[in-house]
């Protein structure tokens, strides 16, 4: 099913994927080794972002279309870079993991800190969707499997920026992670 999700537009180039790095970049390390993809993954430590990195490679690679995934925390900090993909007709598509809270740091103090969360539920209300037809882009928003899948599908056919908003559970779990201190001998998979 996700193999068919990432390749039902039929004939279009294999996707070159940008990610940011958190948790939705170890997990798309997991899922997207199965499929053709060209990762792109961030390299730094909270400077950078995947949809300026996602906008490059559109740059670099106009035959080839370009997802972006990220989680909505880290796409908070840069998300007025859609301006750019839009004024240039940049065909990134983004693929936002909504769990609304801050993911990689609240399953952090979770698994190791008994559930006593600091600063990783903002209480933001951000749609998605509305941002980026503001700028001017399509949006989707995507509660299951099914949808994403069509989100995708239609994505895939379109020039120019388009956000998927996949709104999950803010307990869903991303797996292998390391325990802090520790080394990758200590890696917690599931």
């Amino acid at each position: 099913s996700e193999s068919k999700m990432l390749r039902s537009s039929g004939g279009i180039p294999t996707p070159v994927c940008a990610t940011y790095r958190n948790d939705h970049f170890f997990d798309s390390l997991k899922r997207l080794r199965k499929f053709p993809f060209g990762g792109v993954p961030s390299s730094a430590k909270g400077a950078d972002s995947g949809i300026c990195r996602g906008s490059t490679q559109a740059f670099l690679n106009p035959e080839k279309p370009v997802v972006h995934l990220t989680g909505d925390g880290s796409f908070h900090m840069n998300l007025h870079e859609a301006c750019t993909a839009v004024s240039y007709n940049l065909p990134v598509i983004t693929v936002i993991f909504d769990n609304a809270v801050l993911g990689m740091v609240r399953q952090w103090q979770t698994a190791f800190y008994g559930k006593r969360f600091s600063s990783t539920d903002p209480e933001r209300k951000t749609d998605f969707v509305k941002v980026i037809e503001g700028f001017g882009g399509r949006g989707y928003r995507c509660t299951n499997l099914q949808e994403l899948e069509a989100a995708l599908d239609d994505a895939m056919k379109r020039t120019g920026p388009v956000w998927i908003d996949c709104v999950m559970d803010k307990d869903e779990k991303v797996l292998p992670m390391i325990p802090p201190g520790a080394t990758v001998d200590s890696i917690v998979m599931h």
